[in-house]
This record gives structure tokens, C-alpha cells and sequence, in this order.
């Protein structure tokens, strides 16, 4: 997506929990020199960054990808409420992203507008091939982590159960059991599994092959 002649950086460190992390003065400094910020808008440091933006510390665009235009947020089927962990998981939330992305990077930069355009056009190819070729599987789930139903609801996979039901929240016993129950009387079809090493995934990942039912692994 950018020019050979940009630069991108990161705040929290890759393998970090970004819900954990704290901003720095260090941060800040680096911030203070940003054109652009982009924000899933809903962690800690995030919050703290939109506060510094808004009181004019910090001069970078902020684009917070849950309030970009057509971004459609679903809801939690455990708590009824907007999932804010990476809308951008779902594929067509994502071009929505890259083509809003594309447009501010030609604002910021216009001398680089085409070279803009022109990547976001390559990335917008590649994710309608890969939807187009996808399979629609019309079955329901249960997954891991609350953002799950970004990444698969597009295969028409519908998550209505979740381990994990928000962050900071281990599930308890009585989740467990509740959703063994539903895998035993046939209303859970499919588990959606995160590539991770982490407790609630492997309990999922056990569960589903205690009783045979298939797993998508994401």
C-alpha cells in the first residue's frame, strides 16, 4: 500500500497484548512525527492517542477503522454488542479499509496519489479472488476469541457461541459446558480455532475433536 519512500512503524510490539500495553514518552515522541495513525480505536493506548490528537499534541490524520465509512461492525453473540477487535478480518470490511486508506495516503501525499491507487487496486484483487473462490459452508459455530465472526461470517459461517467472550474474560466451567452441550445436540457444527498456542483455544480445539465436528483453523 505505501510508497517506496514511506515509512511504518508500530507502538505496541509484536507478541505485546495491545489491551495490556501502556503508551511511553517514547511513543509520544514517535507519534509527534507521524503523518498518518491508524487505530482499531478501542484498546487503552489507543484511547490515550485520540485524547492526544484531539488536544492537538499530536498533529497526525487518525484514522479509527471502526468509524471509517461502510465499515459494518457485527454484533458479539455473547453480549449483544459491537465487536471492535479487527472488523478488518472480514474481507469486505478490509477493501473498505484499503480503498478509505488509499484515498487518505493521496491527500497526505499527492505526489504518490497514483502509486496509492495503484497498490490498493492490486490488494483489492487479491481478496476478490480469494472470496470469489471461497466456499459458503451455511453452518453455525463456535469460536475462540470475539473476533472470529470477522473472519469467517463471510463463508456464511454463523459464530453464535464464544470461549473467550471478551478480553481479560477467561471462560468458566459453566461456558464450557455449555457449549459441549450444544456440540452434542448438533446446534454447533464447526469450531473456529486461532492459531495460537493459548488456553481457550486449545480447550476449543480439544472439544471439537472429542466430538468430531470439523475445525476452521484462522
Amino acid at each position: 500500500m505505501l510508497s517506496k519512500n514511506d515509512t511504518l512503524s508500530y507502538i505496541a510490539p509484536p507478541g505485546i497484548d495491545p489491551h495490556m500495553y501502556q503508551l511511553t514518552p517514547r511513543d509520544v515522541e514517535k507519534l509527534k512525527t507521524s503523518s498518518l495513525i491508524i487505530s482499531t480505536s478501542h484498546v487503552p493506548f489507543e484511547i490515550k492517542i485520540k485524547e492526544l490528537v484531539n488536544k492537538g499534541i499530536i498533529k497526525a490524520k487518525l484514522i479509527e477503522i471502526p468509524f471509517i465509512p461502510n465499515i459494518k461492525l457485527k454484533k458479539n453473540p455473547a453480549l449483544n454488542q459491537s465487536i471492535l477487535h479487527m472488523p478488518i478480518y472480514d474481507p469486505n470490511n478490509y477493501k473498505t479499509f484499503i480503498f478509505y486508506l488509499a484515498n487518505i495516503l493521496a491527500e497526505l501525499n499527492p505526489k504518490s496519489a497514483l502509486e496509492y491507487k495503484n497498490n490498493a487496486k492490486m490488494v483489492l484483487e487479491q481478496v476478490n479472488n480469494i472470496t470469489l473462490d471461497a466456499p459458503k459452508l451455511n453452518v453455525t459455530g463456535v469460536g475462540d476469541f470475539p473476533f472470529t465472526p470477522y473472519a469467517v461470517s463471510w463463508l456464511n459461517l454463523t459464530i453464535s457461541y464464544l470461549v473467550v467472550k471478551e478480553w481479560g474474560i477467561p471462560p468458566t466451567p459453566k461456558d464450557l459446558l455449555e457449549i459441549e452441550e450444544k456440540i452434542k445436540e448438533g446446534k454447533i457444527k464447526i469450531a473456529v480455532v486461532t492459531k495460537s498456542k493459548s488456553t481457550p483455544s486449545k480447550k476449543l480445539e480439544n472439544l471439537a475433536k472429542k466430538y468430531e465436528i470439523p475445525i476452521l483453523y484462522v
